[in-house]
């Protein structure tokens, strides 16, 4: 009796405040609204998700975001997976303070943060100041950074870095030095004991980073806004102006349905994933 007196808040905080609203926007998504309406009216119609499967701006949306969480991950696994393992081979105060490092940029403001960005991107910013004193830029050609996918890209990877460098750390924090050791005593190189011991069993670390990463990369739209300008259309920012510029709760129910059902998906294929790595282990 007392197991679901105890669990009791927790299930209570999950219906109503997870299952209720998430129920309420699928509901949303098949019903109609007319321009004068601030609510839709409930019902069964699909012609939202016809305008989304049909219409052009919903595909090319929908494949610079898939292009933008794939940048992302990968750039993030690039940066991250060095870093993780610089870090994991020092020792004592220094490891501390390297991951407190890593830790710093969440102490200061997200738009913060992002907003600093074009301080050094903008054409006028400190990257482009610094080539000119370098004798590479002159200031009538700088180079246009703002307001592009590389802007963006940028924004992103140093946002999100840090969910892929702490589960990269933890990972290859928990391969036994020993391992190494056994595989230079084999004769193997350091490129052959990167990819037949350190590899393999960091993959739950990289695993869980390019998780932490991808998903909410799939519905942001903070980032393309500031840097990107409003040129850089993703599914998030298609869901930001539904609801607040057009008031058309229908359309963007639909769209965050749809994105829904693709994080499922990315997250059903990393459970196989992970199944399947350790069914292999």
């Amino acid at each position: 009796m007392a197991g679901p007196v105890l669990v009791s808040p927790m299930a209570f905080w999950m219906v109503a405040f997870f299952l209720v609203p998430l129920l309420l926007i699928v509901l949303y998504s098949f019903g109609t609204q007319h321009t004068y309406q601030s609510t839709p009216s409930l019902g069964f119609k699909l012609d939202a998700y016809r305008r989304i499967f049909t219409e052009s701006e919903y595909r090319h949306a929908f494949v610079l975001t898939a292009q933008m969480v794939v940048a992302n991950t990968v750039g993030c696994l690039l940066i991250g997976f060095p870093l993780a393992y610089f870090i994991s081979l020092k020792s004592g105060k220094r490891k501390t303070l390297f991951v407190l490092l890593v830790m710093m940029p969440f102490w200061t403001s997200f738009l913060i943060r992002t907003f600093a960005w074009k301080i050094i991107l903008d054409d006028g910013g400190l990257l482009n100041n610094w080539l000119v004193d370098l004798h590479m830029r002159t200031r009538g050609n700088p180079i246009h950074l703002m307001y592009t996918n590389k802007a963006v890209y940028a924004g992103l990877i140093y946002d999100y870095l840090p969910f892929m460098v702490l589960p990269l750390f933890v990972s290859i924090e928990k391969i036994h030095r020993s391992l190494f050791e056994a595989s230079k005593d084999l004769g193997a190189g350091k490129w052959t004991t990167f990819r037949r011991v350190t590899l393999p069993l960091s993959l739950p670390g990289i695993f869980a980073g390019s998780l932490l990463v991808a998903i909410p990369t799939t519905g942001e739209f903070v980032i393309p806004v500031i840097l990107g300008g409003g040129k850089v259309v993703v599914w998030g920012w298609l869901i930001e102006e539904a609801f607040h510029a057009g008031h058309n709760w229908v359309l963007g129910a639909a769209l965050s349905n749809v994105l829904l059902v693709f994080m499922v998906i990315v997250i059903a294929l990393y459970a196989r994933a992970m199944t399947s790595e350790e069914a292999y282990a």
